[in-house]
């Protein structure tokens, strides 16, 4: 099994846990002070992570000059949308599940803009499951509106 696949699975395994945990916790505490522990425990494992590296400074400065400060900053602000409103949405859902699923979905998105703007490869495997999530997407759409 590729690494990249062991990772993405425990990676499933501990947002499922996590997203679990923030359900659980909604009568005893708001969502923005769970977002923000949710931030600072975030920003201090990375930061300790990023100490033990012995290339960091090099590491840190390569990401800045590659990358840019503006689209840095545009990824973590699109991040933080985007945890803000997936917490919003399991807390709210009458199964959180359905709420992560339809989070879930950024995958298609990604695959699509991946293609489309990058030319990265999408097989026709690929294609089917993109058109697998979107029905996917229109099930729980139509069971949550139900329920």
């Amino acid at each position: 099994m590729s690494s990249w696949v062991l990772a993405s699975a425990l990676a499933a395994v501990l947002f499922g846990l996590g997203d679990f945990l923030v359900v659980k916790t909604e009568q005893q505490a708001t969502s923005l002070a769970v977002f923000l522990a949710y931030s600072i425990i975030i920003g201090l494992g990375s930061a300790l992570i990023l100490s033990f590296r012995k290339d960091k400074t090099k590491l840190l400065g390569k990401l800045v000059n590659d990358v840019g400060l503006k689209t840095l900053f545009s990824i973590a602000a699109l991040h933080f949308l985007a945890y803000n409103l997936h917490f919003y949405a399991i807390q709210k859902a009458k199964n959180p599940g359905y709420a992560n699923a339809l989070v879930m979905f950024h995958v298609a998105v990604l695959a699509l803009l991946s293609w489309w703007f990058l030319g990265r490869p999408l097989s026709f495997g690929g294609v089917i499951g993109v058109v697998t999530m979107f029905v996917g997407a229109f099930i729980i759409v139509k069971a949550a509106a139900g329920a």
